[in-house]
């Protein structure tokens, strides 16, 4: 969950997004909650983006998958590094992966990146859409043992 403080107008306002889908988020303003509705703008000619590969050397080393209670031995779900925009599934659910591979990408900070494999399997789920903003910790997707 981000928190974030904004003083509007010299009023202060304590901002909390709870969560985020495609075009809905519930975000919670000075403890009052609401439900939002997100617009997006049509495409504008972007900045020439730098390539930036991997987000991280590897996602296990920083903690970013994780085997879960209730999940099959040899599961895990890879989660998000730092919030950004999905932009692109680059191996779709049911797909052989090799440790390493570029699984999706995301733009987070006007920089691409690659969120890895972190073990060779098979895609089992996709937890993203492109387009999709997601949050730092939020699950990407989930890879398992063939």
């Amino acid at each position: 969950m981000a928190e974030y403080k904004f003083i509007i107008n010299g009023s202060p306002y304590g901002v909390k997004i709870k969560s985020i889908s495609d075009d809905k988020a519930k975000v919670e303003v000075n403890g009052v909650e609401y439900n939002v509705d997100i617009k997006r703008e049509a495409a504008k000619a972007a900045a020439p983006r730098v390539k930036k590969t991997p987000v991280v050397p590897s996602a296990v080393e920083h903690g970013r998958v994780t085997g879960q209670p209730g999940k099959p031995a040899g599961m895990n779900v890879v989660k998000s590094p730092l919030p950004g925009i999905i932009t692109e599934i680059v191996i779709p659910e049911g797909k052989e992966v090799k440790a390493g591979q570029c699984v999706v990408k995301m733009e987070a900070m006007k920089m691409e990146n690659e969120i890895q494999s972190p073990m060779n399997g098979v895609i089992k789920q996709i937890h993203v859409k492109e387009g999709q903003n997601v949050l730092e910790g939020e699950a990407i997707f989930e890879v398992g043992s063939k």
